[in-house]
């Protein structure tokens, strides 16, 4: 009798532990999925942000800047983040949201580097903004 309830249990352990590990499995493939979809989703709508772009107008800018081409240069890259980052930010909470429960799940040197390559527009944003905030008014 107890040999046969120790087999018992021991199947029923290797039962639910499989059940688990499979639910781990299921668990790995929707984070994958969630996050391949998130960099899809960022590509893409960061293309046509680029193709729609319009461009700075110059009437914008004071006559003074505009001769000043370091001042210029400031500017633009100002103008460039801000309106990349407005148009990509639903992707990019969305990327944030899903890069984050990944590394919470299991830190990956290769989404790591992703993470920085897609995130560098809103630190490019920030650094354009300090620059662009230490120019005379």
């Amino acid at each position: 009798m107890i040999n046969m309830r120790l087999l018992s249990l021991l199947f029923l352990f290797s039962l639910l532990h499989s059940k688990a590990i499979s639910a781990e499995n299921l668990l790995a493939v929707k984070l994958k999925t969630d996050y391949t979809n998130a960099i899809n989703d960022f590509q893409n709508k960061s293309k046509l942000c680029e193709e729609g772009n319009e461009g700075l107008d110059k009437n914008h800018f004071p006559k003074d800047m505009l001769t000043n081409k370091d001042d210029l240069s400031i500017v633009i890259n100002y103008f460039y983040f801000k309106s990349l980052y407005n148009c990509v930010k639903e992707e990019l909470v969305n990327y944030s949201i899903q890069t984050t429960k990944v590394l919470a799940k299991n830190s990956n040197d290769e989404i790591l580097k992703i993470n920085y390559l897609i995130m560098n527009i809103p630190l490019s944003l920030d650094e354009a903004r300090i620059e662009f905030n230490k120019l005379p008014n």
